[in-house]
């Protein structure tokens, strides 16, 4: 399949993240989580809008953040939330330096 929605897990077999994916190409919808089973990432990777993916690492069409991303603390509580256009994030403020 051309993406495929795959389900990685740990060497524990605990779920890590759910993803589409071809190859090393993200396209789609992901979803990651913490150890104890609880959602810690969710997004959306830009859509290859092609039905071509030969070479599709190298045309720049892969692992490109888009949309509304939100970062879940461990006990489900939304830490923050950012909107992505093709990986760029417009910075309101550096949330980095400020949490460090």
């Amino acid at each position: 399949c051309q993406p495929c929605l795959l389900y990685t897990y740990d060497d524990k077999d605990q779920l890590k993240y759910v993803a589409y994916q071809y190859q090393d190409c993200l396209c789609g919808s992901y979803k990651e989580y913490y150890k104890d089973g609880s959602l810690k990432v969710e997004g959306q990777f830009k859509s290859v809008l092609t039905d071509n993916f030969k070479n599709v690492s190298t045309r720049n069409d892969c692992n490109l953040r888009d949309g509304i991303w939100t970062y879940h603390l461990q006990n489900g509580v939304t830490e923050k939330t950012e909107t992505y256009v093709d990986e760029i994030c417009p910075p309101a403020w550096n949330w980095r330096s400020a949490n460090t």
